[in-house]
């Protein structure tokens, strides 16, 4: 049993002073100090024409702004003793950091700041480019990670949500990468929309809230996220031998869901002795792709994993 005193959810505090933006806060025992974490959509995935377009956006969120330098952010963190540093993921843009409770407002000021005037200097940029470009180099240069890389071009191929583009590919990537890409992507994925954020330690929640909202208030909801449609990832499950009033059952299900929008994923199952006919298992695939080519088309084409085969179609 757990015990009511040690359990955190009740314990959290959750509101939401602007649409899109949450917070959450826990008081716990430490005094005057307050760590914070939070994230929105953003993150590499959902690059368009360069794969590290998403990164180099996040890079350069620290690097100056439209009303102060690097510097001056330095120095105003730097003279309360504060802490905030942001990291690009596969789906999320993360920011993180600590305070002291009382200078909360400050931190919440320039993390506002940060995420929606960030100044792309294009000195900052070359230098950051720069950086990168030797690191992806040292990278290649390491048998290690060239193995790992290889294992994970034929674990995930390209089209598979986990697909990580090639050290070649990035560095091709990178010499590409301009200002004008970083404030395009910036315009289209920052903005309010999936924002969550947390604070732990002496909080305060009325004054977290109202300071998040008079700093944030002003901000836009990302224009991409109200563009965005949820996609949903449906399963199929078939034998290898599926009698046809089944197969054509969850095949006109696999056409619904294709005709709203999601993807479909077709998992055929082998028991025992069906191991030694998993062409059958093949043919089942090629038939599915051409019952649903009008409506969808292959994301992930068909490959074994264990004892099944799978495959993902998504809509046109």
């Amino acid at each position: 049993m757990v015990d009511s005193n040690t359990a955190l959810a009740p314990r959290v505090t959750h509101t939401t002073p602007l649409d899109g933006l949450d917070i959450y806060s826990l008081q716990t025992g430490i005094k005057e100090v307050i760590t914070y974490r939070g994230s929105f959509l953003g993150g590499s995935l959902f690059a368009n024409d360069n794969i590290l377009i998403p990164e180099m956006t996040g890079a350069m969120l620290d690097l100056g702004t439209k009303k102060r330098d690097k510097f001056e952010i330095g120095e105003a963190l730097e003279s309360v003793g504060a802490r905030l540093g942001f990291t690009t993921g596969r789906y999320r843009v993360h920011f993180s950091g600590r305070c002291l409770k009382n200078d909360i407002p400050i931190v919440i000021e320039l993390l506002a700041e940060q995420l929606a005037e960030p100044a792309f200097y294009q000195n900052d940029l070359k230098s950051t480019i720069q950086r990168r470009r030797a690191e992806l180099k040292k990278q290649k240069e390491d048998t290690r990670t060239r193995a790992v890389e290889e294992f994970l071009c034929q674990l995930y191929p390209k089209g598979h949500p986990n697909f990580i583009p090639s050290l070649d590919d990035q560095i091709e990537a990178i010499e590409k990468v301009t200002t004008e890409g970083l404030i395009s992507f910036h315009e289209d994925y920052y903005g309010l929309g999936s924002m969550k954020v947390s604070f732990v330690g002496e909080v305060d929640h009325n004054t977290i809230e109202q300071e998040i909202h008079r700093q944030f208030c002003g901000w836009r909801e990302a224009p991409a996220k109200r563009k965005q449609k949820v996609v949903n990832l449906k399963e199929i499950k078939l034998r290898p031998v599926t009698e046809i009033h089944d197969y054509n059952f969850k095949i006109k299900n696999a056409q619904k869901f294709l005709e709203k929008g999601d993807k479909v994923k077709f998992t055929v199952k082998f028991k025992g002795r069906e191991m030694q006919h998993t062409h059958l298992g093949n043919q089942l695939m090629d038939r599915i792709i051409s019952d649903t080519s009008t409506l969808g088309k292959v994301e992930v084409p068909p490959k074994f994993e264990g004892r099944q085969i799978i495959m993902i179609i998504q809509p046109l």
